[in-house]
């Protein structure tokens, strides 16, 4: 089973920590400045090779560059902390915090100092499997079909986005995830609590120091069972919630396992509060209604809807009192989606341009050369793209699926994409035509490759 993405701990970007082991200080600058620049050094943790096509976010600014033989630059920073998002597909995502430091000798103007810092990212694929069962009443142990675990993974370099990792539990209470950051540590495994009638079952997060292995490696790593036990009944707690990716106009639901009194001084303006981390902590003023049985709590943001320009995190803050005078004191964590209705099939692409591995044109009036090595893709622009995904097909393969090729920055209309998979695999005798694709992304999502979408090309063979 297919791992899916939760939001990260509420500590993700709480509490950011500069990590310096990996900088290496370059030139100070010999002019007088307020702005400062950052070239980053992006290697994969596994061999220490240089990435390229990896989008790299300040998050502050959304400001987005592309690597190019495994390097970075960004400019005209402002003096202090800024948090940079990385992503590559077949990597995780990661976050980092680095300082942009004012020169330690005084002048009017400050001077900033450029640095040059190195990031190492995690390839996925890592496997970790396990078995949730819970304890009856007689204390047998008893697998537990459909119950959702999830995972906090630690990075060799600040944090992955998401930090944690959600699957759920088949019908023989067995888990799989199946594509984690390899060579990270394994920090928690949790689970939600089971509820069968008025009783209710759960465990206590599990902390956890195992290192994930390579996803060449030859075994998956297999946890010991995580046993569900009986709890409290008369205690309160969080039962579900809907908080992965809230859209513009979703009602954040939270429900609850006794009801809660929802009167006057029990419920007063402190007692349920809302932040957007994302825009500095900011409190935001809600609407709040519980449901009849006073179980589940309704929120929603007083303007109408949730910020969906970007991806925000919230955090919550609950201070309730259930009937049976049993309390929940607690923060908890969750997001919006980005806004995917402006993306659209991309219009007017072509190919201007096609080389051979010798940099001979391989494009012809009508058809495109099979030693084609390098094509230059163009396109109509679109607003409110984060980045682009090329990819290509040889229809009638015996492998016909689009294969990736380039990510491509939001603010491009035309780009060279390398096809060397075609090159390095002689193409069958029955393919007669090629199949190019570039579909806008955002943070969570791209568009999928559709081929009634795709510039289709006769191929041309010597």
């Amino acid at each position: 089973m297919r791992k899916k993405l939760l939001l990260p701990l509420l500590a993700a970007f709480a509490g950011l920590t500069v990590s310096c082991s990996d900088e290496t200080a370059a030139s100070w600058s010999e002019e007088s400045k307020t702005k400062g620049h950052v070239v980053f050094d992006i290697r994969s943790l596994h061999d220490g090779s240089l990435l390229d096509s990896v989008v790299v976010v300040e998050r502050a600014s959304g400001t987005r560059r592309v690597s190019k033989n495994g390097r970075v630059l960004f400019e005209e920073l402002d003096p202090g902390e800024l948090a940079f998002v990385f992503e590559r597909e077949g990597y995780a995502s990661q976050w980092r915090v680095f300082s942009v430091d004012l020169d330690a000798v005084p002048t009017d103007p400050m001077i900033v100092r450029d640095d040059a810092k190195t990031v190492r990212l995690h390839r996925t694929g890592a496997q970790f499997a396990g078995l949730v069962k819970r304890q009856r009443y007689d204390g047998t142990l008893v697998p537990e079909a459909g119950v959702r675990v999830m995972l906090h993974a630690e990075a060799e370099q600040g944090g992955f986005l998401p930090e944690v990792y959600e699957t759920t539990t088949d019908s023989a209470g067995a888990y799989l995830f199946d594509d984690l950051p390899e060579l990270a540590k394994v920090v928690e495994l949790r689970t939600d609590f089971v509820v069968d009638g008025e009783l209710l079952w759960g465990m206590d997060p599990v902390e956890d120091s195992t290192i994930l292995l390579d996803y060449l490696g030859e075994k998956i790593v297999r946890a010991e069972p995580l046993v569900l036990e009986p709890r409290d009944a008369d205690v309160l707690h969080p039962l579900s919630a809907n908080w992965d990716g809230l859209v513009a106009k979703d009602t954040l639901k939270i429900r609850f396992s006794h009801p809660v009194k929802t009167a006057a001084p029990d419920l007063d303006a402190g007692s349920v509060a809302v932040y957007n981390m994302t825009d500095g902590w900011t409190e935001v003023a809600v609407v709040l209604s519980w449901s009849k049985d006073r179980k589940t709590l309704n929120v929603v943001p007083a303007s109408g809807g949730w910020n969906v320009e970007k991806r925000n995190d919230y955090t919550i803050h609950l201070a309730l009192t259930a009937d049976n005078g049993s309390s929940y004191d607690d923060w908890l964590a969750f997001h919006t989606t980005y806004n995917t209705a402006a993306l659209s099939a991309l219009k007017g692409l072509k190919v201007a341009e096609a080389f051979s591995e010798n940099g001979v044109s391989s494009l012809g009036s009508k058809c495109i050369a099979d030693t084609t090595a390098e094509v230059k893709l163009t396109w109509t622009a679109q607003p409110k793209v984060e980045y682009y995904r090329a990819a290509f097909r040889l229809v009638g393969s015996d492998d016909p699926q689009f294969v990736l090729l380039d990510s491509l920055a939001s603010d491009v209309d035309s780009a060279f994409v390398y096809v060397n998979y075609w090159t390095t695999y002689p193409i069958e005798s029955k393919v007669s035509k090629v199949q190019f694709a570039v579909v806008p992304c955002n943070r969570r999502e791209c568009l999928s490759y559709e081929a009634s979408d795709a510039l289709t090309l006769s191929i041309c063979k010597n």
